[in-house]
C-alpha cells in the first residue's frame, strides 16, 4: 500500500493514476498500487491466487499483480496468461495434505470441516448436537427410572396467578408414582387472578370462588411434602418458590422440607 497518486479534475474531483479510482475530495484510504476492479468486472484472464491454484497454475518467478478487487480485504489479481503450470504434488505433500484433512474430519460422519476449531471432541456441529440430544435422552431415561424406583416419590403440578414475587398458587395437584391422585384442588387466592394468567391456564375468579383458601389445605400439602423423599415438578425452582410464597401470604410456618428433595425434568436438583 502507498499514497494515492492524485490528479485533480477541473470540476473539483480527483483521480488516482495508479489505481484508477475517482473521488469528489481527497481520499483517506491507501492505494493498492494497481488498477482496482469491481467484483465481476475484471478481464477473465486476471485471477486471484486461489483461482490460479484451482486452475493448476502458480505465479511465474517475479510475477507481480496487475489489478485487485477490494472487499473486506484487498484481493490482488494476476495475469493468468503469465502463470506457469503447478507441478504435481509429491508423495510427502500428499501425505501431509491427508494428515491435515484427517484432523479436520468428523469422527462420526466423516465430513471435513474448514477449520479444526469447528470440531467439538472430534465431532462436527451436526453430530455434536445429535450426540448431546442422545446423551440428554439417556440421562433423562436413567433419571426417570431412579425416580420411579423410589416408592415415596410424588409429582406436583401447580397453576398460579403469575410469575412475580406476589404471585400465589390457585390450583395444585399431587399424584404418586402409580398415578394415584393424592390431592387435586383449586385454591381461592388472597389477591386477584390477572387476565393474562387466566388466558394461559383458563382459571378465573368465578372458578375459585367456592374453592378452599390455602390455609385449609396447607396441612395436607405439608404432610405430602414431608412424606416424600423425591418431589418432582415441571420447574422445581419456580414451584418451590410459589409454595413458599403462598404459605408466606398467610404467615404459615415453613414446610421444613429439604430443598434437595425438589427435582424437575431438567435433571438438575435445585438448591435454595
Amino acid at each position: 500500500m502507498a499514497e494515492h497518486q492524485i490528479e485533480s479534475h477541473p470540476d473539483g474531483g480527483v483521480t488516482c493514476t495508479a489505481c484508477g479510482r475517482t473521488w469528489k475530495r481527497a481520499p483517506r484510504t491507501m492505494c493498492p498500487g494497481v488498477q482496482v476492479y469491481r467484483w465481476g468486472t475484471a478481464p477473465p484472464h486476471l485471477k486471484t491466487m486461489s483461482q490460479l491454484k484451482r486452475a493448476g497454475l502458480k505465479l511465474a518467478e517475479g510475477q507481480e499483480p496487475v489489478g485487485c478487487v477490494i472487499g473486506k480485504a484487498v484481493y490482488y489479481l494476476y495475469d493468468g496468461r503469465q502463470a506457469v503450470a503447478r507441478p504435481p504434488a509429491t508423495l510427502a505433500q500428499l501425505a501431509a495434505l491427508e494428515k491435515a484433512r484427517a484432523v479436520r474430519m468428523c469422527r462420526d460422519c466423516g465430513r471435513h470441516v474448514r477449520y479444526k476449531r469447528e470440531l467439538a471432541d472430534g465431532l462436527c456441529k451436526t453430530c455434536w448436537f445429535e450426540y448431546m440430544i442422545e446423551n440428554a435422552r439417556t440421562r433423562a431415561i436413567q433419571w426417570a427410572r431412579e425416580v420411579l424406583m423410589e416408592p415415596s416419590t410424588i409429582i406436583i403440578d401447580t397453576e398460579t396467578t403469575g410469575l412475580d414475587d406476589d404471585a400465589e398458587i390457585i390450583e395444585i395437584a399431587v399424584i404418586d408414582i402409580y398415578g394415584k391422585v393424592l390431592l387435586n384442588t383449586l385454591v381461592n387466592p388472597k389477591g386477584t387472578i390477572p387476565a393474562d394468567a387466566s388466558a394461559i391456564h383458563g382459571i378465573t375468579a368465578i372458578d375459585v370462588a367456592n374453592a378452599p383458601a390455602w390455609p385449609e389445605i396447607h396441612q395436607r400439602v405439608e404432610t405430602l411434602l414431608r412424606g416424600a423423599l423425591r418431589i418432582v415438578t415441571y420447574n422445581a425452582r419456580y414451584d418451590r418458590r410459589l409454595l413458599d410464597q403462598t404459605r408466606g401470604l398467610y404467615s404459615l410456618p415453613p414446610f421444613g422440607v429439604e430443598p434437595e428433595r425438589f427435582e424437575c425434568e431438567s435433571l438438575r436438583r435445585v438448591r435454595w
